[in-house]
Formats: structure tokens, sequence, C-alpha cells
């Protein structure tokens, strides 16, 4: 085992990106994430796990050990403070990844089926494409789930639900993130922590870039994570806790059902617009002047 320490180790392939971050429970024996990811990104990546489970892992692969039944929210929280000002990814441990057929968005076809599983090269495609975004001063980049039908754009940052797998641009984050209220942490049973973030950044004005071509599979209910003790209870609490705080821009469905949970509909795009700080609607009055 190799234990994280000072964050300055760095290797000439690589850029800009320092580290991927995996926080994992319950799943020492069936780490998909980690499994599929091409060699060069294990080498940059971090098991989360907590004490109780620290024995069970033998990858050969960074850990960041943190207390026992904190909670997926408070897990998140860490790793945002630890990743600092450097960029990195943090994804659930039982993803996968798909790449969509770019014919969808007006180009030509550039494989024979409508989606294909992640190859080794798509990794680097769509990390470097978050890079990339990171570099125009998006904030937060991930992908849409897979299973979705097609959006008519191939990328949006002027929206949001980015959850389960995105990249972070930690220099632009560390600018807000002390303002953040995360006293939501303090309750081990709140799940929708990515919803929540997802509109204190939106609220702030900054943009949330989100791919239709790279999507992300998850088996929702699986053994393991969130699942051993996330109820619909707990999922429509964290979700009214939100609505308290951001009233306008979500709607909880009662009547409708997903995976198990309840549904809600998010005004992202108009959250952004609301924020009296929005980026992007500054950098338009700069360029028409």
């Amino acid at each position: 085992m190799q234990w994280v320490g000072i964050q300055n180790i760095y290797q000439l392939w690589r850029i800009f990106l320092d580290r991927i971050y995996i926080p994992t429970l319950g799943r020492y024996d069936n780490q998909i994430t980690y499994n599929h990811l091409p060699q060069k990104w294990k080498d940059i990546t971090t098991m989360v796990i907590q004490k109780k489970e620290e024995h069970l892992y033998d990858y050969d692969c960074e850990y960041l050990v943190v207390d026992n039944d904190i909670g997926i929210a408070k897990t998140r929280e860490i790793i945002y403070r630890h990743g600092g000002k450097c960029r990195y990814i943090m994804i659930d441990d039982d993803i996968t990844f798909t790449r969509r057929n770019i014919k969808y968005y007006g180009f030509e076809s550039n494989m024979e089926m409508s989606k294909r599983n992640f190859i080794d090269s798509d990794y680097d495609d769509m990390i470097s494409e978050f890079e990339e975004k990171h570099d125009t001063g998006v904030v937060v980049c991930g992908c849409r789930l897979s299973g979705m039908p097609p959006y008519p754009k191939r990328y949006t940052d002027t929206s949001g639900g980015v959850m389960n797998a995105y990249s972070i641009d930690g220099e632009i984050f560390s600018e807000f993130i002390d303002d953040i209220d995360f006293s939501y942490t303090k309750d081990s049973t709140f799940t929708v922590e990515d919803i929540l973030i997802n509109m204190e950044i939106l609220s702030r004005g900054y943009q949330i870039g989100r791919f239709d071509e790279y999507l992300y599979c998850t088996d929702f209910g699986s053994v393991g994570g969130c699942s051993n003790f996330r109820e619909d209870d707990f999922v429509k609490k964290g979700l009214e806790m939100i609505m308290e705080k951001f009233p306008t821009y979500i709607e909880i469905l009662d009547e409708e059902m997903k995976n198990g949970q309840p549904r809600a509909k998010y005004a992202w795009s108009k959250l952004l617009k609301d924020s009296p700080n929005d980026k992007n609607k500054a950098s338009l009055e700069e360029f028409f002047g």
C-alpha cells in the first residue's frame, strides 16, 4: 500500500490533473471503477476508505482514511478540502463509462453502434476535454447518465446535474468553498449531496460543464456504498432540505419514482441565470461591449 502524502508528485506525461478520488464503502472486493481504469490513471488514484475497512484493502494505489460512518456527504467534503487547489476527479466506486456516437450532434458517425463501452483512449479523451473546459473557467465538469436519450448538444455549460463522476478545478472551487454551509454533512444519512453542491456552485454564477458524448453507468441499489443505508425517506428528506434553501429551483415529484427513489425536477439553467454573479453573463457583456 502507498499512503497519501504531500501532493507534489508529478509525472512528465501528466499536465494538469493531479488526482482521481474514489470514495468507497463495503466494496473492497468489487472495485468496478478502479478495475476499469487504464493503468496510468490508476497510478494517480486515491481510494477514500473508512477506518473500519482499512485492513481489507490491498490495491496498488494511495489511500485516504476517514472516520467510520460519517456518510457520503461528509466524505465528499473531506475530498474537496483534501484536493485543495489541485485539479482532481471524484468517481463513485461502481462506475463504468460509455461513449456515444457523435452522429447525434451532426457529425459523421465514428462507430458502428449508437454507443460503446470505453476503451483506454476514451478515458484520455474525456479527461483531456475536462481539462480544456477548466481552462475556460468551468469549475466542475462531468457526464450524463447512460441510458438517457441523446441531448441536442454534445456539451453544455449553462446547466447542472453533474453527479457520481466529475472533475473539479480546485483553484476556482477554493475561491468560495469556505462560503458554503456544509452543516448538512453532520447528517450521515444525507445522500443528495451532489445535487446540493451543483446548486451551490450555480447560485454563485459559476458554470458546470456536462458532456453528452461521455456517459457514466451505475447500478443503482447495488450492494455496498450508500445502498447499505439509503432509504426513500432519507432521499426525500434531503430533497426537502434543498428545496428550503433553493425553493424556486427544485420540484419534488412525489408521484414518480426512479430507481426506487423520489424524483425531482431542477431548474439548473434558471439558477445560473438568476445568479447576481453570473460569470458567463459577465463575459458576454464584455464581449458585446
